[in-house]
């Protein structure tokens, strides 16, 4: 799994390092059914893909203007950029709509996972239930909350062009020294993690983690160090 690392673009790291495991397990595990169907998000894939040729024809479009190259080849540029951007917002509304999709028909299936689902999209604001003011007495008062509040943000508001902090003139003290990851380090963190911890439906339990620790601290291990290097840390979300 060392060669994923090199071969791999950093942002589509852990997805397919998420899948691969899956697929080891799939041929070794008892519990077959559990992994067969885990698949890459080739929603997030495409827009990783998408976002690798947008950053190519940007750097492309800067050159050309450094140069002081012609308008009709920054404008040719220009369109291909535009295209790339409609088809990403594409890919993102065609994801939402397969995942509204899944969750209306798990409706009558597993009506969890739609309440689930729904609920990410819930936002309703509300005050606190309960306040103490500084007499150290308690208000429960939806309007002698809000004032209270009011007066809160009052007090610490500050009209901006006001402040002095323009006038700091910061020093670096010192920097930091590279950041030097080792397979001790990577096995350490899979230690403290308990060996019943509770994950997502998808995603790799803290079990496989801890039994096969010694496999998968190299690949974590060269993959974080790729990471720190580009400066990009993609998230691990599925």
């Amino acid at each position: 799994m060392s060669n994923l690392v090199n071969n791999t673009p950093i942002e589509d790291f852990p997805e397919i390092f998420h899948h691969k495991v899956f697929t080891i397990l799939s041929k070794h595990s008892r519990f077959k059914s559990n992994y067969s169907s885990i698949r890459p998000n080739k929603f997030k894939r495409e827009r990783n893909i998408i976002s690798r040729k947008l950053r190519k024809f940007k750097k492309k479009k800067q050159l050309l203007i450094e140069k002081k190259s012609g308008n009709i080849q920054i404008d040719a540029i220009n369109e291909k950029i535009e295209a790339l951007m409609e088809a990403y917002k594409k890919s993102f509304f065609d994801e939402k709509l397969c995942e509204e999709k899944k969750a209306i028909d798990k409706i009558k299936t597993d009506n969890k996972y739609f309440f689930a689902y729904a609920k990410k999209f819930r936002n309703v604001p509300s005050l606190p239930s309960i306040l103490v003011d500084d007499a150290e007495n308690i208000i429960t008062d939806p309007k002698e909350i809000a004032d209270a509040l009011q007066d809160q943000f009052r007090s610490v508001f500050t009209t901006p062009g006001n402040s002095s902090h323009n006038d700091i003139n910061p020093t670096i003290i010192h920097q930091l020294p590279d950041l030097q990851i080792t397979d001790t380090d990577v096995i350490n963190a899979i230690n403290e993690i308990k060996p019943n911890s509770s994950s997502p439906k998808n995603d790799i339990p803290a079990k496989v983690l801890k039994g096969c620790k010694y496999n998968l601290c190299i690949p974590l291990r060269l993959f974080w160090k790729k990471s720190f290097s580009l400066g990009s840390i993609p998230q691990f979300k599925f």
